[in-house]
């Protein structure tokens, strides 16, 4: 693994560069760590996924074991589903989904109103059910161009802690990060997933001579780490997606998606 890339131990994720004799990742504990030059092969997959590893490095196939140096377009590689981790926390499908919809077209930080922004009457209401039922706040809707903000406040005659406020605060939720989002049980991702499509991902089709190729993506924004975990959580639903670093246009800015 290169530096500078994301690793997933049993703190959460971290970069290669940080890595320690004795973590524990995903697949095993490091028992040494060296640098060294080789020859990197980057290999694409048919389902869009691409990976650069050594030319050492085992793929499953078809055919058992093959090296990526001795890989060819007729193999059959396996990808392990990520399904059997198991979440360690747990919070329910309605907050996980709620916060789905806040981290996709939201605004999560404390120090301001928290919101949510959308065209589409039916997302703005379920946000606004949600944070009613689960928080007990008082919702405003207010216009805002073709869509509405959903501020999540409690009631302006009313003085009083906002619980949501007070819930991103107790969980360190405001840094450019999904955070514990990653260590929920499987049906509580699906619900955040869920949510987070609704707010911020897309769905396309391709229309060709042979067949119709259907293209699903979510949007991240500018934090590279949350693409990445995004992408995780996708993984432990049994979904391979690959992190797509864009530019916006008329601009040299860029922006991070997650494509399935």
């Amino acid at each position: 693994i290169k530096k500078g890339e994301y690793i997933y131990t049993e703190k959460g994720l971290c970069k290669v560069d940080d890595l320690k004799n004795g973590d524990n990742i995903l697949g095993g504990t490091v028992s040494g760590l060296h640098e060294f030059d080789d020859e990197i092969y980057k290999i694409k997959f048919r389902n869009g996924t691409s990976i650069e590893v050594n030319g050492e490095h085992p793929f499953m196939t078809e055919n058992g074991w093959v090296k990526a140096l001795e890989l060819t377009n007729n193999n059959k590689v396996e990808f392990q589903k990520g399904t059997s981790i198991k979440g360690s926390k747990s919070i329910g499908i309605k907050k996980a989904k709620l916060f789905g919809y806040l981290y996709s077209d939201g605004y999560i930080k404390p120090s301001k109103t928290l919101k949510f922004t959308n065209n589409n009457k039916l997302f703005i209401d379920e946000v606004v059910d949600l944070s009613v039922e689960e928080f007990g706040l008082s919702p405003l809707i207010v216009k805002n161009g073709n869509g509405c903000d959903a501020l999540l406040t409690t009631r302006i005659m009313k003085k009083g802690s906002n619980n949501l406020k007070n819930y991103i605060r107790e969980h360190n939720m405001t840094k450019d990060t999904f955070g514990f989002i990653t260590e929920l049980q499987v049906d509580e991702l699906k619900e955040f997933i869920n949510g987070y499509f609704n707010g911020d991902g897309w769905l396309n089709i391709y229309k060709d001579r042979k067949y119709d190729r259907v293209e699903i993506g979510l949007a991240i924004g500018l934090e590279e780490r949350r693409a990445y975990e995004m992408q995780y959580i996708l993984w432990r639903l049994g979904i391979n997606s690959k992190v797509e670093k864009r530019i916006f246009s008329n601009s040299t800015a860029s922006f991070y998606q997650v494509r399935v």
